[in-house]
């Protein structure tokens, strides 16, 4: 997670978003909802990868299910809501 940080905000190495994606990815494929969220987020605004909410909104359900707060907020949202039956 550090590493992906470090690239997303260029502390002590080049500012490379599709590279802190890639680590960001890693973690989530790990279980680390940190980084599970982190991918949404990447998602929802496009950086280092091509924007897709729909996958955005994926990442944050499964974060939040691991309790991730700041997934909950975004969940909370109107643009993640899921429509009612």
């Amino acid at each position: 997670m550090l590493a992906g940080a470090c690239h997303e905000f260029g502390v002590g190495m080049t500012l490379d978003n599709g590279e802190a994606f890639r680590l960001y990815r890693m973690a989530a494929d790990s279980g680390i909802a940190e980084g599970m969220h982190n991918v949404g987020a990447f998602l929802e605004q496009g950086l280092g990868v091509e924007r897709d909410a729909g996958q955005a909104a994926e990442w944050f359900r499964k974060s939040a299910a691991l309790g991730n707060p700041q997934s909950m907020t975004y969940l909370a949202k109107d643009g993640y809501r899921r429509p009612c039956p």
